[in-house]
């Protein structure tokens, strides 16, 4: 018995390692083949494509782990063998050719002189097994000569029995495609064939053995279509003429080389280098190519592999439009590198600086794009108090601090003033400066809102100044002078007045949107105004005169001081600008009714499942157009969270909300209901809804469900699913939250 081997071993014939398995299209027999049978072969390969043989001289033969994968021709070819049971396949050396006078040789096997894969089964263990070798292309092929199986052959009576059995399948993409096997073998007849199954012949109407030099147990194995998949199984005959005879030796067969039809014609591969201006990985409409960009293509040596020692390279820069290609190229595996201008700091697409790609026969692959931004820049400076005017920061003039400002960006197509123009946002410090970064080279513009008391613009510009940032540029110069036009003022500060003492103290906020009247001496409507964003308001250009100013209480509100005011205005420079009406939220009526106030905030949001960064949601935000969280902040709830994300969201990013409520009054509010929608583009995440406060932990309803009794409340239709609690009895003063989270679709 001979020691089992995990490997299957690859011969070369006569003593030198050719290392050419599968390789030559026809089989040269070794003497005589007058007695040949005819057997019809495909001459030549359907059009557009050509003949094409694994070279095992170049390729490294993994003896001890027969699963591997090979590009015959650019087409990839895996074989694998697996056994039934484990430990049946043989390392089994070729037999000894007649006497020898020198010593042991190896010869040829099946009649064959050129390299062959040879593997074998243990016959003497019991249950028998089987071996099989599955061979598969990566796409439909045609072999353009039969696949050859070497030595099926059987004992003759006067040895101990043994006897090959053969069947082979193919497929095509799943489909069954038709195999015949054909007996080759000089002289008589070595096997019984039928179909696609092929066993060694009875040696009492058959030759049986056939030694190594000859090719009588050799099988031809023909398609008749196209194949992705050939299996061959190996396994023991049924032994017929000697029933109680079990086989006592190792059986082994081989295949000799293997060709294909691959498809020919060489292909190229390029496309684009471009200035992505806006980052993100993709060239959009006007972003222009740019040119005279080195790139280097590496191509593998005849090892097949890239990163290896015998790699190659190719190089070319793109013209004038950012366009470049490799051609001439042959099917394989490829790496493209690019190397940035000095002017360009980042690579924005997936790949980086070098993309691995697989070249097709024939293909034209012209999807490797790369997208190279500029060093990023900023624009800013300072907004100041202009008080004489002269469109310049002098010595004594303080910025401003609080002044919005507005950047805006052009879009896809670079020109700004048009619809696909993006903005951004900011406000000047303490110290009247401001700052717009991270912005790729190009055209901006930058607008100022003045505020209510420092309305005129003095700098050259006016409210807004184009400006063209340069790569990388710092650009400080874009300066802002504000001063109030000449005659007198009367103005000040609308606020929220928490305390109720009557005066503005830390902490108050202003209340935007209200609406003043100035009278004069007569009671003549001069003016009417609203405060700004900030709760602030003035009148300007005034004579001098004795003047009234009247402020509208705004909703859900209860004054604090006067509601009408006096101002005396003495000259043309006379400033009256601590004219001030405060309000406390809520509205103190005779039945004490509880009023129900809600706030809605972003309170978290993740990227890749883990938090943005750079963005707060654990401080409170006073939203101008809403006063209720102004009242819960009073109360001791703090609606923390942000009001709104600037952070561009993908698909896949979560985003949290949180409903805070207040009961606002001293009585228990009946039969209090809340409806959510889920906002269009996203999905409810399911089990994230939480409620505090309410003992009811509510539900939440799927897209297009009926509303029912929340119909009124939801103010839309159920399109992405529903948030909604109650009805709920809450006490007076009670305060709490629902959350919940979504996804961006």
């Amino acid at each position: 018995m001979k020691t089992l081997f995990k490997h299957l071993n690859f011969y070369p014939c006569g003593g030198t390692l050719l290392a050419a398995l599968l390789a030559i299209p026809q089989i040269p027999l070794q003497g005589s083949i007058s007695n040949e049978k005819a057997v019809a072969q495909q001459a030549s390969c359907p059009a557009g494509t050509t003949q094409e043989t694994l070279n095992w001289g170049t390729t490294n033969f993994q003896t001890a782990n027969f699963n591997q994968t090979f590009n015959i021709g650019g087409v990839s070819t895996n074989f694998q063998m697996t056994e039934n049971p484990a430990g049946f396949i043989r390392d089994q050396p070729p037999q000894v050719i007649g006497p020898v006078p020198y010593g042991v040789v190896a010869g040829p096997y099946g009649g064959i002189n050129s390299p062959y894969l040879r593997w074998g089964i243990d016959a003497t263990q019991s249950p028998q097994g089987n071996s099989t070798l599955t061979i598969t292309f990566a796409q439909p092929v045609t072999l353009p000569v039969p696949l050859t199986l070497l030595d099926v052959d059987r004992d003759r009576q006067d040895e101990l029995p043994y006897q090959d059995q053969v069947t082979v399948t193919a497929s095509n993409q799943g489909q069954n495609v038709p195999v015949t096997l054909t007996n080759i073998g000089s002289g008589a007849v070595a096997q019984i064939v039928s179909n696609n199954v092929a066993r060694g012949a009875d040696p009492r109407v058959g030759p049986g053995n056939s030694p190594n030099d000859r090719n009588l147990g050799n099988v031809f194995a023909t398609f008749a279509q196209p194949v992705t998949q050939i299996r061959i199984v190996y396994e023991s005959g049924p032994l017929p003429y000697a029933e109680n005879q079990t086989p006592q030796q190792d059986e082994t067969i081989g295949i000799a080389d293997i060709t294909i039809c691959a498809p020919s014609g060489t292909g190229s591969i390029g496309d684009t280098v471009f200035n992505d201006t806006n980052g993100n990985g993709q060239q959009d409409l006007g972003e222009p190519g740019v040119g005279n960009v080195p790139l280097t293509l590496t191509l593998p040596g005849p090892d097949g592999q890239l990163g290896t020692a015998d790699d190659t390279t190719q190089t070319t820069n793109t013209n004038a439009n950012g366009n470049y290609s490799f051609t001439n190229l042959p099917p394989g595996p490829y790496r493209v590198t690019v190397t940035p201008p000095a002017n360009f700091s980042e690579v924005t697409t997936g790949g980086g600086r070098q993309v691995n790609v697989t070249l097709n026969p024939g293909q034209s692959l012209d999807t490797v794009d790369f997208g190279l931004r500029q060093p990023l820049g900023s624009i800013g400076d300072t907004v100041f108090n202009d008080t004489n005017g002269n469109g310049q920061q002098d010595s004594g003039e303080p910025g401003v601090g609080n002044v919005p400002l507005t950047l805006t960006l052009p879009g896809p197509d670079g020109q700004l003033g048009t619809a696909d123009d993006t903005t951004q946002t900011t406000n000047t410090n303490a110290n009247g400066n401001y700052s717009f970064s991270n912005l790729p080279a190009g055209p901006y513009r930058v607008t100022v809102t003045p505020p209510t008391n420092l309305p005129d613009v003095t700098t050259g510009g006016g409210r807004q100044t184009d400006v063209t940032l340069n790569p990388g540029q710092s650009l400080d110069t874009v300066d802002f002078g504000l001063r109030r036009p000449p005659g007198g003022t009367i103005g000040d500060f609308v606020f929220t007045d928490r305390n109720g003492n009557g005066s503005a103290d830390n902490g108050d906020t202003g209340i935007s949107n209200v609406t003043l009247t100035l009278r004069n001496s007569t009671g003549q409507v001069v003016s009417t105004t609203r405060t700004d964003n900030n709760g602030n308001y003035l009148f300007t250009g005034l004579q001098p005169g004795n003047y009234t100013v009247e402020v509208t209480q705004p909703s859900d509100f209860t004054a604090t001081t006067s509601r009408t005011l006096t101002a005396n205005i003495t000259d043309t420079n006379s400033e009256n600008l601590n004219i001030d009406f405060g309000f406390r939220p809520g509205q103190v009526g005779a039945s004490g009714e509880t009023n129900l106030r809600i706030v809605k905030r972003i309170t978290n949001a993740f990227k890749n499942n883990q938090p943005i960064s750079g963005v707060s949601f654990n401080t409170f935000i006073n939203d101008p157009n809403n006063n209720d969280d102004d009242r819960l902040q009073q109360a001791g709830r703090s609606p923390v969270g942000q009001i709104n994300l600037q952070p561009p969201l993908n698909s896949g990013d979560q985003v949290e909300y949180t409903v805070y409520f207040l009961a606002d009054g001293t009585q228990q509010l009946q039969n209090a209901r809340f409806c959510d929608l889920i906002p269009a583009g996203t999905s409810y995440v399911s089990n994230s809804l939480s409620v505090n406060g309410i003992s009811n932990q509510g539900q939440v309803l799927s897209p297009l469900a009926p509303l029912q009794d929340f119909a009124n409340i939801c103010g839309g239709s159920n399109n992405k699913g529903a948030v909604v609690v109650g009805p709920a009895n809450i006490p007076g003063g009670q305060t709490g939250l629902i959350r919940f989270r979504v996804t961006v679709d």
